[in-house]
């Protein structure tokens, strides 16, 4: 994955860099969840709670799916309906067009989706 880098002539704290302070004031740079190689394709790691954007829309009209669970296979929820739905890795990496954000990035889906242990 690529840094986030600044776009000034000589670094210094005045870059553009999306920054996030925590509670006891450290401050840590916000990196992008997934990129795209020189062809196009995905690159990222999944984990629960990552928001995924699928290429076809569930049964139910939604897009959005949360990861519930990563391992061999991936857990998914969607959005709109609540179903569980089981994929392989391999087919998980095709299926998903883009990585929205974590679950803590939507307020509006903090009680729609069940998260797993």
């Amino acid at each position: 994955m690529q840094s986030a880098r600044c776009t000034a002539r000589m670094p210094s704290t005045s870059c553009s860099v999306p920054k996030r302070q925590f509670n006891d004031g450290a401050v840590a740079v916000d990196q992008p969840r997934a990129s795209r190689d020189q062809h196009g394709r995905l690159n990222w790691e999944p984990r629960a709670g990552d928001v995924v954007l699928l290429r076809s829309a569930h049964a139910c009209g939604e897009s959005r799916m949360v990861l519930t669970q990563v391992a061999l296979d991936a857990r998914l929820s969607c959005v709109g309906c609540g179903r569980k739905i089981v994929l392989d890795r391999r087919r998980l990496d095709s299926r998903v067009a883009d990585v929205l954000g974590e679950i803590s990035d939507f307020p509006e889906l903090r009680g729609a989706v069940e998260m797993e242990r």
